[in-house]
Order: C-alpha cells, then sequence, then structure tokens
C-alpha cells in the first residue's frame, strides 16, 4: 500500500481554488474585481512588497467564511470542470488500487472538498472558520507528512506543480511534476 499525496491548486485544479470561488460566489466580473481584489487592498499591498501573502488569505477566508452558506455541493460541478483529468485519473486508479489519497493544499479544506465531492480523500488545508496563523506550503507539507508515521512497508507518491510542492516531492518515493496544461512527468531531484 501506498500513500498518494497531492497538492490541490495548479496540480489537480487548473487554476486556484479561492479565486474560481470568487468567481462563483459573484454576479458578475465587475463584482468579482471587487471582491476578489479591492476589498483585500492591504493584503495585497503588503503581498506586493513583502512577497507574505498571509494577510491577504486572512482577508479572502473572512469573506468565504461571510459567503460560508453559499458554497454548496451544487458548486461542485461546475468547479470540478477545472479538474485535470488525467491528474484525477490517477487518484482514482490509486484509490482503486486501495492506496491512501491525500490532499495537502495551500487552499482551503471547505472549497477543495466541494469540488473533489470524495469522502475517501484526506484533506489537510486551512479551514475558512480557523483564522490562518502559518500558510501550509513548503516544508510545512513536509511536517504534514511526517505526521502519518509510514510503516515501513508504505511508499510515499506525491503530485506537485510549484516551488511550495518540492520539499513534498523530494522526500517522496516517487514523485511526478505536473505542468500548467495537467501533463504529469517524473520529478527530477
Amino acid at each position: 500500500m501506498a500513500v498518494v499525496v497531492f497538492d490541490f491548486d495548479g496540480t489537480l485544479l487548473r487554476g486556484d481554488s479561492t479565486k474560481l470561488m470568487f468567481k462563483l460566489l459573484t454576479s458578475n466580473k465587475g463584482w468579482f474585481i471587487y471582491y476578489y481584489y479591492l476589498i483585500h487592498f492591504i493584503g495585497l499591498i503588503v503581498y506586493l512588497f513583502s512577497g507574505n501573502d498571509l494577510r491577504l488569505m486572512e482577508s479572502r477566508r473572512k469573506y468565504l467564511r461571510k459567503n460560508s452558506h453559499k458554497i454548496t455541493p451544487q458548486l461542485s460541478a461546475k468547479l470540478k470542470r477545472n479538474l485535470f483529468q488525467n491528474v484525477e485519473s490517477r487518484m482514482e486508479y490509486y484509490l482503486g488500487k486501495g492506496d491512501k489519497c491525500v490532499i495537502i493544499s495551500a487552499g482551503f479544506k471547505e472549497v477543495i472538498n466541494i469540488i473533489l465531492g470524495n469522502e475517501q480523500i484526506d484533506v489537510f488545508a486551512s479551514s475558512i472558520y480557523e483564522e490562518i496563523k502559518v500558510r501550509l506550503n513548503f516544508e510545512r507539507k513536509v511536517d504534514v507528512i511526517n505526521k502519518f508515521s509510514l510503516p515501513e512497508d508504505e511508499s510515499l507518491i506525491a503530485f506537485g506543480n510549484s516551488a511550495g510542492d518540492i520539499p513534498m516531492l523530494r522526500i517522496a518515493k516517487k514523485a511526478f511534476w505536473v505542468d500548467e496544461h495537467g501533463e504529469i512527468s517524473e520529478f527530477e531531484r
């Protein structure tokens, strides 16, 4: 048996799940720009000048929490269209073999769960209901994996697409890189 870890945004999903959710929660492009960018102006400025997006994500989390009643399973079909079919097929393959599939993401677990609609998959991500203290990225993904306490007979397989996934990919027995088109290749260490 293997534990198969997937990043979500850009790996399983084409694009950013938070941004996609904001698009669905707003009625038009003007409102999207207002709610996704303008009301988070201070967080955007901090991010642009420091590279730290924690304040921006916290501000967006509060908006999603306030509008959580609009995050319904009916949105799943619209969001599911953005999954990379070949990566989703890989996940289904591993689940079919009896492997444990896990999502470790810097996104929000409620959004990820709506998109996936699969209770067999454990999701480790921020919650829209809890303040974000740290972003689940880079070495923090490795910290989550280390909590699994993998027995000797289990191997770790990982899929990622960004610099924030590289530490996770480096510790995996088998690691795969997903490009911006959803194409999968072996990760070169």
